[in-house]
């Protein structure tokens, strides 16, 4: 399973700091998984330590073609996998896009859950605000069935979300499906103008559009709605990712774990690969952007 502990599975998140390493446990999620009755049937490819949009891994929908493409990052091979029919449903970790965007570019399902609904622990720190854990799956249904058996309270995570407060929202939950169980008369849909950018693809937006007309068919009522701030959600990003990335990932220098960060720069003679550049880049950031982004998120 992507980037979890697995007391079954050799465990290193594509990375060469942790060559053949066991974890002594498994990742909370895998754990409700087990207990669920799902077989754990292997672990997939990714980019090293989460950092990327792209890595190792092909679209299968392009393996015939003379030009391959992308699967998407970092979860790319959660996304191959369930693509392939490999498996119904892998897990991944969303940070950023890791799974909606892999998800998106191999026509599944992706799904990044509010933070604190699912159990982090057992999952490998990026960027500690913002990791979630993600589910991929061919259906909706799967991906619901999934949810439900791992969106648990956890007492060994500290940002899990309170019982109190996950129980009233769960009533929320069931009423508001009570309510639009037979169609969505009286919701109101919000659709960004932002989103809405002439690079889209032809498909895409036939695509956007069949999913507001089923809306609209369903009985919801269709708005278009402003949000001016979403041209700087992307820097505001990278300064949180990658000022958190330099600390979470930095106890991994080679004294606790196999290879320090110089080791591998003789390795590969400089050659850095994006996560190691990533993680050289965050510790640039100074404590004044970060606090300022933090305080307007």
């Amino acid at each position: 399973m992507y980037k979890y502990s697995s007391n079954h599975l050799c465990f290193q998140y594509l990375s060469d700091y942790k060559i053949d390493f066991t974890s002594p446990y498994d990742a909370t999620v895998v754990q409700l998984l087990d207990k669920a009755g799902a077989l754990i049937v292997g672990k997939t490819n990714m980019d090293e330590f989460g950092m990327g949009a792209f890595g190792p891994v092909i679209n299968p929908h392009s393996l015939n073609q003379e030009n391959k493409r992308l699967a998407g990052g970092s979860s790319g091979g959660s996304a191959a996998s369930v693509a392939m029919n490999m498996c119904r449903v892998a897990l991944g970790s969303d940070t950023g896009g890791s799974v909606r965007m892999p998800a998106s570019y191999c026509g599944i399902v992706g799904f990044k859950p509010s933070y604190g609904r699912c159990s982090r622990y057992g999952l490998v720190a990026y960027a500690n605000s913002l990791d979630t854990v993600g589910i991929l799956s061919r259906t909706v249904e799967d991906c619901a069935d999934v949810y439900n058996a791992i969106s648990k309270y956890d007492a060994l995570d500290p940002t899990s979300m309170p019982l109190k407060l996950r129980n009233e929202i769960e009533e929320k939950d069931k009423e508001l499906a009570s309510r639009w169980e037979k169609d969505l008369s009286g919701l109101v849909v919000g659709i960004p103008q932002e989103f809405y950018v002439d690079s889209l693809s032809p498909k895409v937006i036939s695509a956007w559009r069949e999913g507001i007309d089923r809306f609209k068919q369903l009985g919801a009522k269709i708005i278009t709605v402003s949000m001016p701030h979403t041209p700087l959600a992307l820097p505001a990003y990278y300064i949180i990712a990658l000022a958190e990335a330099s600390s979470n990932l930095a106890r991994y220098d080679g004294v606790k774990y196999v290879h320090a960060h110089r080791d591998l720069v003789l390795r590969f003679k400089g050659a850095y690969c994006l996560g190691l550049m990533s993680l050289r880049l965050g510790n640039k950031l100074i404590k004044i952007h970060y606090s300022y982004i933090n305080r307007l998120m």
